[in-house]
This record gives C-alpha cells, structure tokens and sequence, in this order.
C-alpha cells in the first residue's frame, strides 16, 4: 500500500482545478477502498480494520500538512476555498475522522461537484491555484453557487458551521499524542477545581456546624433570659399587689371600706365613709353655722359681714374642692378593693402561666361576664399586652355553649378584619385547652372615659370635640368595610385613652352586616340600656338594626361629657330603665342648665344624634360633615 501511496506531488484531474499530493493520495485510497471504479478495478480491502484506519489516518495528515506549509507562499483560490468549507461544514458531524463514512460522502460530492477534496479545517486549508485557470466556466459557477445559497439558506448550516469550527480549531495542527496531552491538562485542572471545591464545600459545612451549634446555644440563652424575664414581672407584679394591699389597709381608716349591711332588700355589701369623710361632713357643718351666725348679727358694719361671708365662702370653696378629691379616691378604692378580690377567685391566682410560650400573665383588669382580662408581658416583643380570655362553663347546655362559641367566634374575627388608629388592635389569638382561648389586643396604659367623667364632672366644648372627632372617625371607618360593623356596645367604659388618643374596644356584641346595610337584632335584651336606641326595645316583632345605632350610643356620650349625666335615665338601674318604659319617652332633651353653656352647633349635633326616627338621625358620615366636628383635626 505504501507502493500505491507515493505519487507525485501535484496532478491534474480536471481540466479546471489542480490538487495536491495529499489529495491525490485520498483520489486513489477512494478508488481502492469504495469498490468499482469507472476503469472497473476491484478494490484492495474490503474491510478495515482500525488499526489499519488509523494508520492511513495519520499518513494522509502527516503529508498534508508538509503539503500545506510549503504552499503558504502561494495565493488562494477564494472560490475554491468557499466549496470547499461547504464540503468542510456538511461533514462536520465526522468525529475521530472516520475514513470510511468519510470518503463514502467525499465521492458523492465529487460527483456532484466534480471536486475532489479533503475536509481539514477551513484556516488550515491552503490550496494552490498556480495551474488553475482564471475564467471557469459560468455554467459550473451557477451550479456552484446555487448550491452554496442553498446551503446557506437551510437552518442547519449555521450550527453545523459552529459545530465544525469549533472541532477543526480544537485540533488544528496537532498530533495525537498533542492532543491527549492537552486533554490530560484540562482533565487535571478540573480535578484541582473540584477538590478546591471540595475543600471549600467541606469549610463550609463546619462553619455551618459551628452556627447551628451557636445557634442551639443562643436558643438555650434565649429560653434561659426568658424565664428570668417572666420570673422578674410576676415578681414585681406580686410587689405591686402587695404595695396596693397596704394602700388599702391604709386607707379603710381615713377613707373607707366594704361591709356587709342588711338592708331592703337583704344582706348587701355597701361602702362606709372613713373619718376624713366625716371630719369634712363636720367642716361643712361649721361653715353653714358660722354663716347663719352672722346673717342674725345684723348691728355689725355691713362691709365686715360681706368680707366675713366671703372668706366662710372660699374656705367653703376649698373644702368642697378636697371633698371631691376623697370622693375620687373613694371610688378608686372600691375598684381596687374589688378588682383584688376577683383576682383571688380568677383561675390563674396561684400559677400566672405563660400563654403560648409568649404572654406572660401578671394580673388581672376585669372580669365581664363569661371572660376575663389580663395585663400580660410579651416576653418575645418586650411591651405588655392585653389577654381576654375565653372559657366555656362546664355546666352550661349545649346550646349555651354553642351560642357562646359562635358569640367570641365573631368577636375574634371582626377585631381580625379590624385596622384603625381609634381601635384597640387585635395582636394574636391562642388556644389554651378545649374549653377556652385567649385573644391578645394592645394594651392602653390610660384611663377609662367613664373614670374621667367622674373625676371631671365636665369636660370643656373643646375636650368634648376632640373626643368625638376620634370617636366619629372610627364609627366611619367601620361603616366603609366591605362588611360593615356596628359596635352596639358603645358607652363611656369601653372607651379608653393611650398616650392621650382615643381607642374604642369590646366588640363582645358587634354585629356583622354580611349584605346591605342592615341585620336582624337576634340577641335582644343585651348591651347597656341606657345607651341603647329606641328601636332596639321593640320586643314584640322583628328588630332590624344598622349602624346609626352607634350613633345614637354617641349622642348619648356626648351629652355625658357635656353635662356630667345621661339624657335619660340617669341613676336608675337597668332593671327600673325597663321597668317604667322610659325607653318610650326619649323625645325630649333637656338643654337648659344654668352652670353650663354650649353653643348652638353642639346642641344641634346632639339632637341630630338622638334623632328618634331612624331615618332623620345622622349617619357617621353625617357626624363627621357636621358644624360642630368642622374644624376639628385629629
């Protein structure tokens, strides 16, 4: 075969191209390996094996390559240069130069091109066209470049075109041995890569080790702070208790305590007066004898009995001034006496517990009717908080327990739905056991409205606009829900002061409007009487309410803070509020007291409020356009 392989080094196939040794030498191996030629002679092998292939390889390169260095001082023939990359790029998908396939597709295109050449890369490629002539004929050029436009046109020319040259460039010009050296290299570098990455990897997962075992320990801590937390408030919880159990004991002897009496009605609990009552009692007494005293001395100069009537008159002034100051601290001591006393009957007395791992219980606010509120901590946040807690009585009737359910159900999900400034807020909600749960809001450090009506008495015009401007913006907020909601409980109790901004709570009766603008009243006979509209007391027929009932609630506040009394009602119990009907006779509003003055925008605002019929009585918007609420911004 060697014998057959040495030609000369350039011969002339066609008329038109002149081609080199290497590719000489592929014209005869085509010839002797592809069958029957047009000269008929058989070929010299059949089949290959691949050592065989192998070693042709290498020799057909071997002397191109020589072939192709020494013509790299000729020019090119761009022509052939471009049918040939065509050739290159159709054959891309060959790998390990696979002679056989190879020389089987390179025959077809002979045939069709009437060119034979080899498939080296296309910057390897040197042709020479020294013996090429200049002028080819134009109908082999059309063929020619139709098929080249072809080619060009079809989608899979430009990835067998990248495909190609990113082969052909990767071993351009290198031998086998280059090659697998310089995969060898590639292959180790990898291997440093990924035990670098290994290495890292490892790194990384001790760091990880060592943060979740800090983390652990940082856990530990956390729980550790926390129970020396909850262990510090109940502490000074207990503390307090204790200081406020003096205060009381203190007090009994100057201002008074709780005893048991028997009265009208039976053996009741009432407050008697301490001695400094009674020393003031006897202060007034003195005033009042010294002044009748001097109206029967009449021989004295009139300007001394004026003066001496003036000064029994201021010190009368003082003394009255204090009298109202035991007064407050009268009822201060009756809340404290008994919100002491229900704390020792509560259920968490002797263990305030941690609720939810969060809420730690300290003491206890009040007690309603089926639940009770306590000043908690939140150990998590560091604020304290307000828990009301939810309990089903064992012994109550199924169908009790069930209307209770869905009563506290509805109340936890309105105070969820709500957000407004004026409105206590609802933080979480925490299921205790199956018989209770407890809903968490925020906790406000101020008075009541109700213990500031009672101290004060009166509140000025100006306090009184102020209030109600918060109170109205919340009542408009509800009104603006999807599902609309009316409080039903509105009264001066349930109307708290934070850092001197007003908050509604207890929607332990709100009502939902889920369509329209109105709701049956299906629990009747609740809330507190004396704030509570006309038309809530229809008993004999079904009852539709809307939110207007908040408005008249409001009406009846207001003219609380004005005045110092309810419009209707005033000291009766419930009982005699429904006793004697006087929910029927709330027409009438009595304006005319002589220590007090408001002005006519006030007055109109009340009676608009405490409209009787429902359809003339204000709306909150209403409330809110008025004249009296005009130019105030809260």
């Amino acid at each position: 075969m060697n014998e057959e392989l040495n030609f000369q080094s350039s011969i002339i196939i066609s008329p038109k191209y002149t081609i080199s040794n290497s590719e000489r030498k592929i014209s005869l191996l085509e010839n002797r390996l592809m069958g029957p030629n047009k000269e008929g002679k058989k070929p010299i092998k059949n089949n290959l094996n691949k050592n065989e292939l192998e070693t042709i390889k290498k020799k057909i390169f071997k002397s191109e390559q020589s072939t192709s260095t020494k013509s790299n001082s000729r020019s090119t023939n761009t022509s052939l240069i471009s049918q040939t990359l065509i050739l290159s790029q159709q054959h891309s998908s060959m790998k390990d130069c696979d002679l056989y396939e190879f020389l089987k597709n390179k025959r077809k295109s002979n045939e069709e091109l009437k060119i034979y050449s080899s498939i080296p890369p296309s910057n390897n490629i040197k042709i020479l066209n020294s013996n090429l002539r200049k002028k080819p004929k134009k109908k082999i050029n059309h063929v020619r470049n139709k098929k080249i436009k072809e080619f060009l046109k079809s989608p899979s020319s430009i990835s067998n075109h990248s495909k190609s040259n990113q082969f052909f460039s990767s071993f351009s010009f290198k031998s086998e041995d280059e090659i697998i050296e310089k995969l060898n290299k590639d292959l180790n570098l990898k291997k440093d890569e990924i035990s670098n990455l290994k290495n890292t990897i490892k790194q990384l997962y001790e760091k990880i080790n060592l943060l979740e075992e800090e983390r652990k320990n940082d856990k530990e801590k956390i729980k550790n702070y926390e129970k020396d937390i909850s262990k510090f408030v109940i502490e000074n919880a207990e503390l307090q208790r204790k200081i406020l159990k003096k205060e009381i004991s203190e007090k009994e002897y100057s201002i008074g305590k709780l005893i048991l009496r028997r009265n009208e009605e039976g053996i009741g609990e009432r407050f008697s007066d301490g001695n400094e009552f009674k020393r003031i009692a006897g202060l007034i007494n003195d005033i009042n004898l010294k002044r009748s005293q001097i109206k029967i001395i009449s021989s004295e100069n009139q300007e001394l009995l004026n003066f001496k009537i003036n000064e029994l008159n201021k010190e009368e002034k003082e003394i009255r001034q204090y009298q109202e100051k035991l007064y407050l601290e009268k009822i201060n001591q009756i809340h404290n006496i008994l919100t002491l006393r229900e704390e020792e009957k509560c259920k968490y007395n002797k263990n305030w517990v941690l609720i939810g791992e969060k809420y730690q219980l300290v003491s206890l606010i009040g007690k309603g009717g089926y639940s009770e509120i306590y000043k908690a901590y939140d150990i998590k946040n560091q604020k304290y908080v307000a828990c009301k807690i939810h309990q089903l009585n064992v012994n109550w009737s199924n169908q009790m327990k069930d209307s209770y359910i869905n009563h506290t159900v509805r109340e936890n999900e309105i105070l969820k739905l709500i957000n407004h400034k004026n409105i206590v807020k609802h933080l979480d909600t925490i299921m205790i056991d199956n018989n209770s749960f407890c809903t968490v809001i925020e906790l406000c450090n101020g008075k009541d409205l109700s213990s500031i009506i009672h101290e004060r008495k009166q509140l000025s015009e100006y306090e009184v606009k102020v209030i109600t401007k918060q109170i109205v913006n919340a009542l408009i907020y509800l009104s603006s829900l999807n599902k609309k909601i009316i409080h039903y409980d509105l009264k001066p109790q349930n109307i708290l002061f934070d850092n001197y901004e007003v908050k509604i709570t207890d929607f332990g009766l709100a009502k939902m409007i889920e369509n329209g603008n109105s709701v049956e009243l299906t629990s009747k006979g609740t809330g507190t009487y004396f704030y509570l509209p006309p038309e809530c007391f229809n008993l004999n027929k079904c009852v539709v309410i809307n939110q207007k009932v908040d408005i008249w609630s409001l009406g009846i506040i207001v003219y609380e803070m004005i005045f110092g009394i309810k419009p209707f009602g005033n000291n009766i119990s419930q009982i005699q509020f429904v006793r004697d009907k006087i929910y029927n006779n709330l027409k009438f509003i009595n304006f005319n007291f002589e220590n007090v003055k408001i002005s006519n925008e006030c007055k109109m605002f009340i009676k608009g409020c405490l409209e009787f019929d429902l359809d003339k009585r204000f709306s909150a918007e209403d409330a809110g356009k008025s004249l009296f609420l005009k130019n105030v911004y809260v």
